[in-house]
């Protein structure tokens, strides 16, 4: 079996308590910017996931769906979203549309200069239960700031200087938030409950899924039976755990065909799945396309990671 270089191996990055992990532009500065073009009828398998950074989409073109903690938000062309820190979300296909972004994700600690301004302005908003996300309209002047701001950002980070300047647009954004919504904190107890179930059957997916797992084992990882755990999946994820699971092995079985030259059958025993014919059968079904003839023009296909649509 090829082995894999530790880039390889961390290209799904994974933090200590399962949430997303980036590889920065720059190691130094903790930011991801980048630009998205996917064309029509493009399919790609993500899964839902949540990061410490905040993250913000603009949509040059086209349009797309996103789901944050089970709520779907249909974003065109003109229109971005921010999604808060650590909540559960992940882009969507828009029945086959094609789309261009713009992903700005930034983390909290770029604007943090003080423990007033992080107790003050930053932790109310980033802490708050109630702001998971937000549509940003260009009809609203605040919003269409922000989705200059969100511009400005992707403008800046090839130029000299262009840290300062990410900070910069960072910080105006953030104002503009802090002074447009409320930061109250509602009662939403169940929810939360409900979520943190929802991550701990994530983050069991996460590490066991080369193994042979079922639903029962993803369900008593979240502490419910059969029936609570599925409908968690459900309310949050619009899918079932064991499609979570498939999606999740599909996710990981891409980045092996862009990154390694493991055989496809390496792949599917190394990604979970019973057996390369139902491998490739899987993989067919949700990427439109044969494991081999995806690796054979992966070149099309950008070398694209699972942060590279988020």
């Amino acid at each position: 079996m090829a082995k894999q270089s530790e880039s390889q191996r961390n290209i799904f990055g994974i933090g200590n308590d399962k949430s997303q992990v980036f590889k920065y532009n720059n190691p130094e500065l903790p930011a991801y910017i980048t630009h998205n073009s996917l064309g029509d009828n493009f399919r790609f398998s993500i899964t839902d996931h949540w990061h410490d950074e905040v993250e913000f989409i603009y949509v040059v073109k086209g349009s797309m769906k996103y789901s944050v903690e089970g709520q779907i938000v249909k974003l065109i062309e003109g229109e971005g979203i921010i999604v808060n820190s650590r909540k559960l979300h992940v882009g969507l296909p828009d029945n086959g549309a094609s789309v261009e972004t713009i992903c700005v994700i930034l983390h909290p600690m770029l604007l943090t200069t003080s423990r007033y301004v992080d107790e003050t302005f930053i932790e109310p908003i980033i802490k708050n239960p109630n702001f998971t996300h937000m549509v940003l309209s260009p009809t609203k002047l605040w919003q269409y700031d922000i989705i200059e701001d969100i511009k400005k950002i992707y403008e800046a980070k090839d130029k000299k200087g262009g840290e300062l300047l990410i900070i910069k647009y960072f910080f105006d954004i953030w104002n503009r938030i802090y002074n447009n919504i409320s930061v109250k904190e509602p009662d939403n107890t169940r929810n939360n409950h409900h979520l943190a179930i929802l991550k701990e059957m994530i983050s069991f997916i996460h590490e066991h899924y080369k193994e042979k797992i079922n639903l029962v084992d993803i369900c008593e990882a979240g502490g419910v039976g059969k029936t609570m755990g599925t409908n968690i999946f459900n309310m949050y994820v619009n899918k079932t755990p064991g499609e979570f699971l498939k999606d999740y092995r599909i996710q990981k079985s891409i980045v092996l065909l862009q990154e390694t030259d493991m055989t496809i059958t390496e792949i599917c025993y190394e990604t979970g799945f019973a057996g390369a014919s139902y491998f490739a059968e899987t993989f067919k079904k949700q990427m439109g396309i044969s494991p081999l003839s995806y690796r054979k023009e992966k070149s099309a296909y950008r070398n694209l990671t699972h942060y590279d649509f988020i």
